[in-house]
């Protein structure tokens, strides 16, 4: 009874002890997920096999950024360029037809853009990953 009361103890010691320090780090640290945008993009061709179906080949140049300005937190800045290339991708008519129509009239079409990525930051030997979800026009 002794024996499983100590091990109750050391098990409930231990526990406040984690939870204490992961609640240091968090209040030092102050973690936020990092900003997703877009530098750049360029569309290389852009085509419709109907009314509906979208065909296109554009690249992206997207800017990953840590919003953490501790000194003390290394910072993240990160470009990388993304290719994406479309084929019959479903439009809504009434859309197909006003991205033809910007397409030809101004050459300049507007793109809402949304990505989703696995991020894993490393603090000493402790690692964490979580998902960033980013959005962009």
């Amino acid at each position: 009874m002794w024996c499983s009361a100590i091990l109750c103890l050391l098990f409930s010691l231990i526990l406040i002890f984690f939870g204490i320090a992961t609640s240091r780090i968090f209040v030092a640290i102050k973690p936020r997920c990092p900003l997703f945008d877009i530098c750049a993009a360029n569309i290389n061709c852009i085509y419709f096999d109907s009314w509906v179906y979208l065909n296109g080949d554009w690249i992206l140049l997207a800017n990953f950024s840590n919003p953490i300005k501790k000194p003390d937190v290394s910072t993240l800045a990160y470009m990388e360029s993304v290719h994406t290339i479309s084929t019959l991708a479903y439009m809504p008519p009434n859309l197909g037809v006003q991205l033809q129509e910007k397409v030809h009239h101004s050459n300049k079409v507007s793109y809402y853009v949304r990505g989703t990525f696995k991020v894993r930051a490393t603090l000493g030997l402790v690692h964490f990953s979580y998902w960033l979800h980013g959005r962009c026009n």
